[in-house]
């Protein structure tokens, strides 16, 4: 506290130690601020879990951070959380302090979905993920036991995490190997910290290793994707374009779409997914892929030892 006085002091402010004291003590009815009487004196705090920076939030940024934690609650591994929960309560309790009619608004007309089927993430000994975060910042090598390895650990370099969806990723290379690889998080059966430091691969960056499409599970090949699809599709990508310098041609019946875009299994899903409202043109090693995919969909549903026909009749 005296301390606090100083600092006070040699800004200009004339104030005394009880002055300092009773203001603490009046603020701490409107802002959460929590006191500590030992032999040494009182000691003031935020309560645990708040974010200083959101005290005086407004209520348009309540609505949007409960909206958001709704919506990834479950979809995201909850060590995430750790920093951001004191974020979330204060604009819980920001909502919750205004009249009924408001709050009875701001928590029930305002959500956040999520865009495809939300996984609820699988669980993990988050000491997994301080223990690469520890190694990522002190540049030293894991050992890991992965599940789908022996029991003799693996001795990895790790260049990141990559926190995809309900999924975590540690990002890493094995002994002096170039290529990164991704390790499930939640398949590590044990790592420990190794006191050797870490290879990185020359000229390594992990923002262009992902812009390379290789977070996608991609081997970070580039293609000239060229489509048919029909109009309402069409609509979708002009609005949300696959990448910069998309190109949508409309024809009479359907509409072409042209892009330079990663090979990878979230394109492949894309494509899957609107099977029925595209046709690929180009290029022709991933259209025969998808053909083939299509034709062993159907094949699992026969009916008897018979193809399943073509429906007929309804939409």
């Amino acid at each position: 506290m005296i301390d606090f006085v100083a600092i006070l002091e040699a800004a200009g402010y004339k104030v005394t130690k009880r002055q300092v004291e009773r203001d603490l003590k009046a603020m701490s009815v409107p802002f959460p601020l929590c006191c500590i009487d030992s032999q040494k004196g009182s000691r003031w705090h935020w309560l645990p879990g708040i974010d200083i920076s959101l005290v005086d939030m407004s209520k348009q940024e309540a609505m949007s951070l409960v909206s958001l934690h709704r919506m990834i609650k479950g979809m995201v591994p909850s060590a995430l959380f750790a920093g951001l929960s004191g974020r979330f309560l204060r604009a819980a309790d920001h909502i919750a302090a205004l009249p009924v009619s408001m709050s009875k608004i701001a928590r029930e007309r305002v959500r956040a979905i999520a865009p495809a089927h939300a996984f609820l993430s699988p669980s993990f000994d988050e000491s997994i993920l301080d223990k690469v975060y520890e190694a990522l910042l002190d540049r030293k090598k894991v050992e890991v036991v992965y599940r789908t390895d022996s029991t003799q650990p693996v001795l990895l370099n790790p260049l990141g995490v990559l926190h995809r969806g309900a999924v975590s990723y540690l990002v890493a290379t094995v002994a002096d190997e170039s290529a990164p690889r991704l390790y499930a998080l939640h398949r590590i059966r044990s790592l420990k910290l190794s006191l050797e430091n870490l290879i990185e691969p020359p000229g390594f960056c992990f923002d262009t290793w992902l812009e390379q499409g290789r977070g996608g599970f991609g081997k970070g090949q580039k293609i000239d994707l060229k489509l048919r699809v029909n109009r309402n599709l069409a609509n979708v990508l002009e609005e949300a374009p696959f990448a910069e310098g998309q190109v949508v041609i409309h024809d009479e019946q359907e509409s072409r779409v042209e892009v330079s875009v990663y090979d990878n299994w979230q394109l492949r899903w894309w494509l899957l997914s609107h099977a029925d409202e595209l046709t690929i043109v180009a290029p022709q090693e991933l259209r025969d892929a998808h053909v083939r995919r299509l034709v062993a969909a159907l094949d699992r549903y026969e009916i008897d030892g018979q193809r399943l026909q073509k429906p007929t009749g309804g939409a």
